[in-house]
């Protein structure tokens, strides 16, 4: 029941929704100034990519934080324990993969499938380790949850 000179509450799914929203807004609109700075010289378009990354960052920090507080002892134990297991299980299985393909990096780089630069490729072991951490840490979260059911 409304209260007289409160405004009705969205629900918390809405309010997730609306924030995560506004997240992809602001990491889109600063992703476009980021690649139109990237075509510019010099330290000030570095330093306005840079500003345009923290914002991203900024906005999803927030969001993460939100979503924190809401969350009930048993999902904070669940995404606490995927991120140490499932997330250093990825990393691990990404640095193996990484350190073999460094291991014959010559004959990686010029195959091609993962840039034709040392800087292409350090990308795509940053991309890559990334995933596998994203992965593993899915795969643990499942695990904890299937496991208390």
């Amino acid at each position: 029941m409304n209260q007289p000179g409160r405004r009705p509450s969205v629900p918390a799914p809405a309010r997730f929704a609306i924030s995560a929203l506004v997240v992809l807004i602001v990491a889109l609109a600063a992703g476009v100034g980021a690649g139109h700075l990237a075509d510019q010289d010099g330290p000030v378009a570095m330093a306005g990519a840079a500003i345009l990354f923290t914002a991203i960052l900024a906005a999803s920090i927030g969001t993460g934080l939100w979503w924190w507080v809401k969350l009930d002892e048993a999902a904070r134990e669940a995404h606490k324990w995927a991120f140490w297991w499932g997330g250093s299980a990825g990393m691990a299985l990404g640095a193996v993969l990484l350190l073999t393909l460094t291991a014959w990096s010559e004959t990686v780089l010029t195959s091609g499938w993962i840039g034709e630069t040392p800087t292409d490729a350090f990308k795509a072991g940053v991309v890559a380790i990334l995933l596998f951490q994203v992965i593993g840490y899915a795969i643990a979260w499942a695990a904890w949850w299937l496991r208390r059911r």
